[in-house]
């Protein structure tokens, strides 16, 4: 009977807004073609090519990724003032000029100007899109929603990169490129501006919750109300304050976080940009590697099930201490063996703390600062990681040139994830007494 109830619940949610969860998930999914695990795949391919080192390639891939980071604090917040379609299609078009960018690049100008738009319309405003939109028309169940949004990404981790692999020996590299522009523009865009038909009344009952919002806001006098109250009855009440990016930039415990929220980008994107000597190093084919994302798909899906189960229940910042710990497991089981079998245990890790990250972080930032101002407050956060992203691919690319093998850099991140989850239980704690 539990399980029945469980179930009715589950088809209960999905019923709400079913178009909506369907945007999420297929635009979280696309997201892959500007992920560093999918860039990194053409690798070999772009050096042999453009005649370029592993440290050159590094500085490209993180001159284009640190622009990237630079600019997404401007161009995330625009989310907040265009309607959603209009928005979208700005950011898938931008999408469909960086893949036709990437396959006509002929020179390291070029190259870089090709990852500085993966990276902003991908790995940034892609995922940025998919999980403000989620956060935002999901009040109640913005965990769950959050959770099927970032579901997208294990969808394509299960498949996309050994596909990829596979069209770059059959068509090659370059033509791959213009393969995925023709798929976002006769097969992407026009499903999700079918998904979006209607969102005016959506947007409509969102506004109508904020003015009630402000209304109840104005009658305390902006205190808060229920002190008495359970933790979960503070988050899910509409009397919370909405703040603005300029006052999360003055608020202390944003910067007690750090440490923790720049860790999963940081040593994900080193070890997925290197992953070509990783694969070489441990005596594996690239082959043989791609064929382990299926691991971390599958523990995705369940670490974002999960997640979205547990933020609805206990919320966000309570979750935040378990967020690390599974990176930290991964990376020290990387570093023990060369046995092909590590690779699956190590994409199951990392798949468990990528599903759980996605979940926590697209509820996080709205149970802790509101929904008002969401998207530059997102922005904001998902700059910082794209900016950690640029430089893990030149510090671990200096460390491997220095001859620092890929064992020794693995239990260096596990290292540190031991740190991380210390500053989280620290974090979770202050965010919880000023919530």
């Amino acid at each position: 009977m539990i399980i029945l109830s469980r179930i009715r619940s589950e088809l209960a949610f999905v019923c709400i807004d079913p178009r909506l969860l369907a945007f999420g998930f297929l635009v979280t999914m696309c997201s892959t073609f500007g992920q560093t695990f999918f860039i990194s795949l053409y690798a070999d391919y772009i050096k042999a090519d453009f005649s370029l080192t592993n440290g050159e390639f590094g500085a490209a891939y993180s001159m284009g990724t640190i622009a990237s980071a630079a600019i997404l604090t401007w161009s995330g917040h625009w989310i907040d003032r265009l309607d959603l379609r209009l928005w979208t299609k700005i950011v898938i078009g931008v999408f469909i000029l960086a893949c036709l960018t990437m396959a006509m690049a002929q020179n390291f100008v070029t190259l870089v100007i090709a990852i500085f738009l993966l990276r902003q319309a991908g790995q940034g405003l892609m995922t940025h899109t998919a999980m403000t939109s989620q956060a935002r028309y999901h009040d109640k169940a913005r965990g769950r929603a959050v959770a099927t949004a970032g579901l997208g990404f294990p969808a394509a981790e299960s498949f996309v990169p050994m596909l990829g692999v596979l069209l770059a020996i059959a068509i090659g590299w370059r033509e791959t490129w213009f393969l995925y522009a023709g798929f976002m523009i006769v097969g992407l865009l026009p499903l999700v501006m079918w998904l979006l038909k209607g969102h005016d009344q959506r947007h409509a009952q969102y506004l109508l919750r904020d003015a009630k919002s402000v209304a109840v806001d104005e009658e305390k006098g902006g205190q808060k109300s229920d002190t008495g109250a359970s933790y979960m009855h503070k988050v899910l009440s509409h009397s919370r304050r909405h703040w603005q990016r300029r006052e999360v930039l003055r608020d202390y415990r944003f910067y007690v976080l750090l440490p923790v929220i720049l860790a999963p980008s940081f040593i994900s994107t080193g070890l997925f940009f290197h992953q070509n000597q990783l694969a070489s190093d441990k005596g594996w084919l690239l082959l043989q590697w791609a064929g382990t994302f299926p691991a971390l798909a599958v523990a995705s899906v369940v670490g974002a099930i999960v997640a979205g189960f547990v933020t609805d229940r206990i919320g966000a910042v309570r979750l935040l201490p378990y967020v690390l710990p599974p990176l930290g497991l991964a990376c020290f089981v990387l570093s023990q063996s060369d046995s092909i079998w590590i690779a699956w245990s190590f994409m199951a890790l990392l798949g468990v703390t990528t599903g759980t990250l996605q979940t926590f972080f697209g509820a996080f930032w709205a149970e802790a600062y509101g929904t008002r101002h969401l998207g530059g407050i997102r922005a904001l956060a998902t700059a910082l990681m794209v900016l950690s992203s640029a430089l893990s691919p030149v510090i671990m690319g200096l460390l491997i040139d220095a001859h620092v093998s890929m064992n020794v850099i693995a239990l260096a991140c596990a290292a540190y994830c031991i740190f991380g989850t210390a500053v989280a239980v620290l974090s979770s704690r202050i965010y919880q007494k000023t919530l």
